[in-house]
């Protein structure tokens, strides 16, 4: 199982400038999709993150199979993750974080691959701009220690004796290392039953640590968020940010 981080698409990229696949056999690999995907009659106007409707077969082309939605850009373009979530079904991706309603966005979701059965949450800080879905708006989960060990307790009642990962959106942009809080949250989650916590929205690369034998991946920087013209700005990322990561997990 491969985590890699944040993906954005914008409109006008080639698939020969995404690059070719690594070679990573049948593992599964999860991703942040950092933003929603864009419908075809949808201008590209102002400064927002979206994914161009292409970044469907550069996913299926890097066999992700699941992403999170529980980001501070799901809600850019539209308040509602519904289509998004409908076009990664129709592509047989699986998708946690965001939904209709807190109880959609905070249901666990289980892939099934050669590695077994492991269930998914994702979580977004509201400190950094995620939405928060409530029980009639829509959004993404919240990043709070109440939501984290519920969504525990939720996921090992539904799924039990299933391994769990938590996909969390926290900490700041471009800090190189992790919130005091947020790495008690990691150690608690663990505590509480999680198997691993990868974490992203830093676009760099934070640390890595091993907790109780669990991974912990506090930043997993950007995958692929292209530098230059592109999301109605000019991005530039500082050197350290252009290190990317992907973690490959054997549970």
């Amino acid at each position: 199982m491969i985590f890699v981080g944040d993906i954005a698409v914008p409109r006008g990229i080639t698939s020969s400038a995404t690059g070719s696949r690594p070679d990573w056999g049948q593992r599964s690999v999860i991703a942040n999709l950092e933003g929603a995907i864009l419908s075809d009659n949808e201008l590209d106007t102002g400064t927002r993150l979206y994914n161009d409707k292409s970044v469907l077969s550069y996913l299926r082309a890097m066999n992700v199979r699941l992403v999170t939605l529980a980001n501070n850009h799901i809600t850019d373009i539209y308040p509602s993750p519904r289509a998004t979530i409908g076009l990664l079904s129709s592509n047989s991706i699986l998708a946690c974080g965001a939904g209709e309603t807190i109880e959609d966005a905070s249901s666990p979701v289980l892939l099934r691959d050669i590695d077994g059965e492991t269930v998914f949450m994702g979580f977004g800080w509201n400190v950094i701009g995620c939405r928060i879905a409530s029980a009639t708006t829509p959004g993404v989960n919240p990043l709070t220690p109440e939501a984290v060990i519920n969504g525990i307790r939720l996921a090992n009642k539904r799924y039990p004796q299933t391994r769990i990962v938590l996909l969390m959106h926290w900490n700041y942009e471009l800090e190189m290392y992790p919130q005091p809080m947020h790495r008690q949250l990691a150690h608690r989650a663990i505590e509480c039953g999680a198997s691993a916590v990868i974490g992203c929205h830093s676009h760099c690369v934070q640390g890595i640590e091993v907790y109780q034998g669990a991974p912990i991946v506090y930043g997993l920087g950007n995958w692929f968020l292209p530098e230059g013209t592109g999301f109605g700005r000019f991005i530039r990322f500082p050197d350290f940010a252009l290190r990317q990561l992907a973690f490959d997990w054997d549970p």
